[in-house]
């Protein structure tokens, strides 16, 4: 081998040593313009730029991004007071009490003896670094950022669904609190593919548009729920593909989807058709345009301190399993903010109280709940009753689903072929009413 090769290789290889060993450049674009500083200013700003290289070399008090610069460097000589302006990835340290009073002693130090008396700021986004310690980690309550935390207002509604039957309430935390969570992409149509497809690649057998769903739905939204929360999905939360949706538009005689049937004592409490729409099933699958809350009616009745009317729908299962139980309802502020639901299932029954004074004219998911194959008037059905600790307003009664279903809205003549969990936000809300 060539004597003059090896040569060149060992220097290469001594190159690639010495230049993995150096020092990393912290300042990211341009060199700082003195010119317009005056002695003094320009004498802190080039030891705070010391400070900077410091902290990035030793990681300590914390870790920087070689994107942090000094936005400015203001020093009031008369006050004593000098303030270190810097960007916006200075703000990307995780602040804590600790590496805060750290970043000062530092800062202090390296500042040296011209400025011992002065008083220092160190800012980013405009705030001082201790404000941007979260108030988790603030070991003393008395120093928290109270504009940081949620107002309380004791003027706040019921919570939309409250399951009656829980022996306990979660009355803090997240009890009437609404939270959106959205369980990723999903399956949806591509125009310019002209096809059905996942939104996200395939991956270790898997996929995002489901991955996510596995589990956000049987574990995030239920422990949400029991901390009190109610949780409002954009996709169907259910993995039954069976689904039986009864409505007061459809006639009882349709044993395909079940029996919807009304009860009252008296002409007052007597059901009457509202005035605006409601829930229709039609005749899916459903183009583009079709909102199905807008194509029927809805059911309406008075509330009163006693049971004087009733609405019930019985489902005709198409075979045991586990089926998820949604309602709809017109809403109004002279509804009762507490229907009482019951529903009657396999296990036994479960009541809920919802508040009707909002959540109307689309689904509101009640839970799931193990039905048998059939009608079983006893052990399948959901009852609404006109009890109420508010007498004399109004009780609003429409759809009922049972189970998740699948998917039903048409793109370029064609729905998606999979199940309507599985289906993008975009589609099921179309089905949930929205406009």
């Amino acid at each position: 081998m060539n004597v003059r090769n090896v040569s060149l290789g060992v220097l290469a290889i001594s190159l690639i040593v010495v230049a993995s060993c150096a020092p990393r450049v912290a300042i990211k674009g341009p060199r700082y313009n003195y010119s317009k500083m005056n002695k003094i200013t320009k004498k802190a700003h080039k030891r705070v730029e010391k400070f900077v290289n410091i902290v990035w070399e030793t990681r300590a008090p914390f870790a920087i991004s070689p994107a942090v610069r000094i936005d400015s460097v203001v020093v009031q000589k008369k006050q004593k007071k000098l303030t270190v302006y810097f960007n916006k990835p200075f703000s990307y340290v995780p602040f804590r009490e600790k590496n805060v009073a750290q970043t000062y002693k530092l800062m202090k130090k390296i500042l040296g003896r011209k400025f011992r008396k002065y008083s220092i700021s160190i800012r980013t986004l405009n705030q001082p670094i201790e404000q941007l310690i979260p108030n988790f980690f603030r070991p003393d309550s008395s120093r928290y950022d109270f504009s940081r935390l949620p107002k309380i207002s004791a003027k706040r509604p019921r919570p939309i669904v409250e399951n009656r039957n829980q022996s306990w309430r979660a009355d803090k935390g997240l009890y009437d609190r609404n939270i959106a969570l959205w369980p990723s992409h999903g399956w949806y149509y591509n125009r310019k593919k002209d096809r059905w497809e996942w939104q996200r690649p395939r991956l270790f057998q898997t996929v995002e548009d489901l991955l996510p769903f596995s589990f956000t739905t049987p574990y995030l939204i239920p422990m949400l729920e029991h901390a009190g929360a109610n949780v409002f999905v954009p996709r169907a939360r259910d993995i039954q593909k069976k689904e039986v949706v009864i409505d007061n538009d459809t006639s009882s005689a349709n044993r395909l989807s079940g029996v919807y049937r009304e009860i009252a004592a008296d002409s007052l409490h007597r059901w009457h058709t509202g005035d605006s729409a409601g829930f229709a099933y039609g005749h899916p699958p459903y183009p583009v345009d079709f909102n199905p809350f807008r194509q029927g009616t809805y059911r309406i009745t008075l509330s009163d301190t006693s049971l004087s009317a009733r609405a019930i729908w019985i489902p005709d299962i198409p075979e045991t399993g586990i089926y998820s139980v949604s309602i709809s309802y017109h809403h109004s502020g002279q509804n009762v903010p507490d229907a009482r639901y019951t529903v009657y299932h396999a296990g036994g029954k479960t009541e809920f109280s919802v508040n009707q004074q909002m959540g109307g004219e689309t689904w509101i998911y009640l839970g799931r709940f193990k039905f048998f194959k059939g009608t079983h008037p006893d052990s399948g059905k959901v009852v609404l009753v006109n009890q109420s600790g508010e007498p004399g307003k109004i009780i609003t009664a429409d759809a009922v689903r049972f189970g998740g279903g699948m998917g039903d809205i048409l793109r370029h003549g064609r729905t998606s072929g999979r199940a309507r969990f599985e289906e993008g936000a975009r589609y099921f809300m179309q089905y949930a009413g929205m406009p």
